[in-house]
C-alpha cells in the first residue's frame, strides 16, 4: 500500500508522539503506512502526490488568526509550507484530512473567515451533521449528532459571504457544526477534508495534551483535573470512525513489479 502523509506542527515531543500514536491505532494503520514530517523541525518541500495514499494534518499551538508581528519565522514558514501544499491538495482534489489546525490551514488557503469569535474550550462538545454531512460518504457512518474532543483559540467563522462569493471558499461545502462554533467540518471537491474537532483523540491522547498544554492559555491550570475527569465521563465514540473511513476508502495498491527472468 503506498502510505499516507501525517504533518504535525508539535515541538513538544509528548504532544507530537501521542498524536502520532493516535494517529496509528485509531486509524489501523501501521507505522510503516503513516509517515510523519513534523514540520516544526524541517522545511516540508515539495510533495509528490503520487507518493502517497493521501495527507493527514494535526493540530497544534499555532494559530493563523496570530498578529503577523507576533508569528515566529517558523510559524511563518509553516504557513507558507502548507499554502503551497494545498495548491496541489486542492487542484488536484487530493485525499486530505485536516484536524483542528487542520482546518484553519484549509479555511484560511480558501479564503474563508477565520478568527477567534468561535473559539471553545477543551473538552467533549456534541457535533451535529448538516443534511450535506448525513450525505458524505466519509461521515455517512456517523450518527446525526455525536460528541467530540475540542479545544482551540481560533475557527472558521463562515466558509464565504457575499465579499468572497465566486472565489475559492464558496466551493466549501459545510458538513457539521455545533452549538458554539459553526463550522466544525467542511469538504472542498470530493475528497479535500477540514474538521475543528479531533478525530484522532480519545480520553487517554486528550489527558496527555492537558499535562503538554497546561500553561499555554487554553485554560486555567488549576481546572487541569476536573477536565480530565470530565473527558473521562464523556461518550467520545465516533469521531475515529472518520479515520477509518479516510483510510479505507483512499488507501491505494503500490503497483506490482513484473519480475525478469
Amino acid at each position: 500500500m503506498k502510505p499516507f502523509l501525517l504533518l504535525a506542527i508539535r515541538a513538544e515531543d509528548a504532544a507530537a508522539d501521542n498524536e502520532y500514536d493516535s494517529f496509528l491505532s485509531l486509524s489501523g494503520l501501521g507505522e510503516g503506512e503513516l509517515r510523519r514530517v513534523r514540520l516544526e523541525q524541517r522545511a516540508l518541500g515539495r510533495v509528490d502526490l503520487g507518493d502517497w495514499s493521501g495527507i493527514m494534518l494535526g493540530g497544534g499551538p499555532f494559530n493563523y488568526s496570530d498578529p503577523e508581528e507576533l508569528k515566529t519565522p517558523v510559524q511563518r514558514r509553516v504557513e507558507a509550507d502548507l499554502s503551497g501544499l494545498l495548491d496541489q491538495v486542492v487542484s488536484a482534489d487530493f485525499p486530505f484530512l485536516g484536524a483542528c489546525y487542520g482546518i484553519g490551514a484549509l479555511g484560511r488557503y480558501l479564503g474563508a473567515a477565520v478568527d477567534r469569535r468561535y473559539a471553545e474550550a477543551v473538552g467533549a462538545v456534541e457535533i451535529t451533521l448538516t443534511p450535506a454531512g448525513r450525505q458524505d460518504p466519509l461521515l455517512s457512518e456517523l450518527p446525526a449528532a455525536f460528541q467530540a474532543f475540542t479545544g482551540h483559540k481560533e475557527a472558521v467563522s463562515h466558509l464565504a459571504s457575499p465579499a468572497t462569493a465566486g472565489g475559492k471558499a464558496s466551493r466549501a461545502v459545510l458538513l457539521a457544526s455545533s452549538a458554539g462554533c459553526p463550522v466544525q467540518a467542511f469538504r472542498v471537491g470530493s475528497n479535500v477534508y477540514a474538521t475543528q474537532f479531533h478525530p484522532e483523540l480519545d480520553v487517554a491522547g486528550l489527558c496527555t495534551r492537558i499535562e503538554v498544554y497546561k500553561h499555554a492559555g487554553y485554560f486555567d491550570p488549576d481546572q487541569a483535573d476536573e477536565i480530565k475527569a470530565q473527558a473521562a465521563r464523556s461518550d467520545v465514540t465516533w469521531p475515529p470512525a472518520i479515520l477509518r473511513g479516510f483510510v479505507r476508502r483512499y488507501s491505494q495498491r503500490l503497483p506490482v513489479r513484473a519480475q525478469a527472468g
